[in-house]
C-alpha cells in the first residue's frame, strides 16, 4: 500500500496574531514583550501558549517560548511535540532554540529578528549545526508588527539601543503617530504601514 499523500502546512497569519495578543499581555506585566503559541498542525489547535514572564516568575526561564512548549507538552500529555509548530513574534534566543530542538517542533515561525540574542538567524544559526533534529524555519510573518509591539514597555531599547537612543533625542522624525502603550491595540491590517525605523504608524 502507497502511503498517504500529506499535505504541506502552510503557516497561517491567525496565530501570529495570537502570538502579537499575548506580548501585549507581557508588556501590560512589564514584561519585554513577546508572544508564543504551539500548534498542532494536522488539527490546526492551539495546544500551547505564552508569554514573557522572567520579571514575575523571578526566573530566566520563563521565555516566551519555553512556557507555550511546556504548555503544549502537558496537552498532548508527551515531550515530542511532533506535527507541531511553533509561532513567535521574536527570534528565539540560544536557550529557546535548543528546547525547540528537544521538543521535535517541526516548524519555527518568528517575526521578527532579535540582533543581540536572535539564536536562528541574527547572532547564530543554530539550525544549522549538525543536530539529530533540524525544523523548517520561516522569518518575517507579521514583522512591521511584531517589531512595532516591542516598542512597549521599553522592549525595543533593550533590542535597538542606537535607534532607540536617535529616536528620544529627535533624530528619527517620519511625521506619523507614534505608538505608545496608552494606545496600543492589536490590530493587524493598520500594523502593515508600521515604520520599521522609529516604530511609528
Amino acid at each position: 500500500m502507497l502511503p498517504a499523500i500529506q499535505t504541506p502546512y502552510e503557516p497561517e497569519v491567525r496565530y501570529m496574531e495570537r502570538a502579537l495578543e499575548l506580548a501585549e499581555l507581557a508588556a501590560a506585566e512589564g514584561e519585554v514583550p513577546v508572544g508564543a503559541v504551539v500548534v498542532h498542525k494536522p488539527t490546526g489547535a492551539i495546544i500551547g501558549e505564552g508569554y514573557n514572564r522572567r520579571e514575575a516568575a523571578k526566573s530566566p526561564l520563563s521565555h516566551a517560548e519555553i512556557l507555550a512548549i511546556r504548555q503544549a507538552s502537558r496537552t498532548l500529555g508527551g515531550w515530542r511535540l511532533l506535527q507541531s509548530a511553533i509561532y513567535v513574534t521574536l527570534e528565539p534566543c540560544p536557550m529557546c532554540a535548543g528546547a525547540i530542538l528537544h521538543a521535535r517542533l517541526d516548524q519555527v515561525i518568528f517575526g521578527t529578528r532579535d540582533p543581540k540574542g536572535g539564536a536562528v538567524c541574527s547572532v547564530e544559526q543554530m539550525f544549522e549545526l549538525p543536530y539529530n533534529w533540524k525544523p523548517q524555519v520561516m522569518e518575517g510573518m507579521l514583522q512591521p508588527a511584531c517589531a512595532a509591539v516591542l516598542h512597549l514597555c521599553g522592549g525595543a531599547a533593550r533590542l535597538f539601543p542606537a535607534a532607540a537612543a536617535k529616536k528620544e533625542s529627535g533624530g528619527l522624525r517620519c511625521g506619523k503617530k507614534v505608538i505608545t502603550c496608552g494606545n496600543f491595540r492589536i490590530s493587524p491590517s493598520p500594523w502593515r504601514s508600521v515604520c520599521r525605523t522609529c516604530w511609528r504608524i
